[in-house]
């Protein structure tokens, strides 16, 4: 943001009311704050929306920011179609592995891996997307998915699509960004495969 900052205050202003968000004092000064950072994610929640900072600009959407669809899928061995993301999630024996999920990269494209051990697990697995205040375990400490998501630069539109793999106790892998501390430390090794289609990241 190169304005000076009475300037760049009145455009943020009047640009909140052509999006139709209540430009507040307070609501201005953090979406000042915001786009002189220029990070290369970032986002608001307002009364009345959500501004968005990517690549340079600001967007705005005048829905709150929970997940669009609410869905909650068990996860089994084999292969797990999520049709509310459009992806698919192979969980195999890592030990007897044989590729079978490789066959769906001819619709898929893309995948990413993760090795958890099963041992590990508290009651079933599950998928869900994400939710508001959301942490999981990395590093010793309880971290904020939100901050996450931004560490790793992963683009608003996927973080709302990307599913969650759950247990009892909590999340324990987001694709891309993290997988609970000592997931993959035990006995039983499972790979898990999330495929996806590389034109909808």
């Amino acid at each position: 943001l190169v304005l000076h900052e009475a300037l760049g205050k009145r455009v943020l202003a009047a640009w909140l009311e052509t999006v139709g968000i209540e430009p507040s004092f307070h609501a201005i000064d953090l979406l000042f704050a915001l786009a002189k950072a220029a990070k290369p994610h970032a986002s608001l929640d307002l009364a009345g929306g959500t501004v968005a900072y990517e690549g340079g600009r600001l967007t705005a959407q005048n829905e709150p920011t929970p997940p669009k669809n609410e869905y909650l899928i068990p996860i089994a061995r084999g292969e797990n179609l999520l049709s509310p993301c459009h992806m698919c999630l192979w969980w195999e024996n890592a030990d007897t592995a044989n590729g079978m999920h490789e066959k769906g990269q001819n619709i898929y494209k893309k995948a990413t891996t993760t090795k958890i051990s099963f041992d590990t697990i508290n009651g079933s697995l599950f998928v869900r997307p994400r939710r508001h205040g959301d942490t999981i375990l990395v590093g010793g400490m309880h971290k904020k998915v939100k901050k996450l998501f931004s560490e790793a630069r992963i683009p608003l539109a996927l973080r709302d699509r990307l599913p969650i793999l759950c247990d009892g106790d909590g999340i324990v892998w987001i694709p891309f960004v993290a997988l609970r501390d000592g997931a993959d430390r035990g006995k039983k090794t499972e790979r898990f495969t999330l495929l996806y289609n590389e034109k909808s990241i």
